[in-house]
């Protein structure tokens, strides 16, 4: 019988891998939408100043990004 461990326990490389990854996405994104916005992208009550605040954090508690 195959044991699965892989899936279930994806190894620490990986998951460095994928969080850096997918914070540098989430930031690339961010920012290309406070680019096509403008100033009006980073008002008070713009979804798009929360979600760049809510990325950039996680970006500085997620630790370093060298893999």
């Amino acid at each position: 019988m195959p044991t699965f461990t892989f899936l279930c326990n994806p190894s620490r490389l990986e998951t460095s891998t994928t969080k850096v990854k997918s914070n540098e996405i989430g930031q690339e994104v961010i920012n290309e939408a406070l680019q096509i916005h403008g100033a009006i992208g980073y008002m008070k009550d713009s979804p798009i100043k929360y979600l760049y605040r809510w990325v950039r954090g996680w970006k500085i508690a997620g630790g370093t990004g060298e893999v």
